[in-house]
């Protein structure tokens, strides 16, 4: 091979080498990944099914209405169902599905007054039964939070009752 044939063929590697890196960088641009699984996971022409499933069933047993705040997930899941407000003596289930390790959901309420009551589940790990983080500010409600599951599904139910 001639000095100028190894010249050319070292600065197209080079190129393609930068552009690689370009091109990681630009795709770490901060904005939220896809929604769905990744395309290898499945046959052409078929989606593929969620891996893991985190179900929130929410009772407000309590007399006091409350007012949906806010509904998060975290970036590898996303929402079956949106949750609404929760009048007294309803309940509502959340169905939140993931391709990836740690689905995990999280609910604020307000009631009447304002005050905050918040409701969190997460599948952080296959076949355990994970965690959840319930936490009441309201002066008129409190909120009990239960989880179980086996693999890959996990079934969390949380009771709100008056204080």
């Amino acid at each position: 091979m001639s000095r100028i044939a190894r010249i050319v063929v070292v600065a197209a590697t080079t190129a393609t080498l930068m552009g690689g890196v370009a091109g990681i960088a630009a795709a770490d641009t901060g904005t939220a990944a896809p929604q769905s699984p990744p395309a290898a996971s499945a046959p052409a022409g078929t989606q593929a099914s969620p891996t893991y499933h985190l179900f929130m069933k929410v009772y407000n047993d309590s007399t006091t209405d409350l007012k949906l705040v806010s509904a998060d997930h975290n970036d590898s899941g996303h929402w079956g169902q949106r949750a609404v407000d929760l009048p007294a003596g309803k309940s509502e289930q959340v169905d939140v599905s993931s391709w990836m390790y740690g689905a995990h959901a999280l609910l604020r309420y307000a009631d009447p007054s304002g005050a905050q009551v918040v409701i969190s589940a997460n599948d952080n790990t296959i076949n355990h039964n994970d965690t959840d983080g319930t936490t009441s500010n309201s002066p008129l409600v409190n909120v009990n939070g239960s989880i179980g599951g086996g693999i890959g599904h996990v079934n969390s139910e949380f009771h709100i009752t008056n204080r």
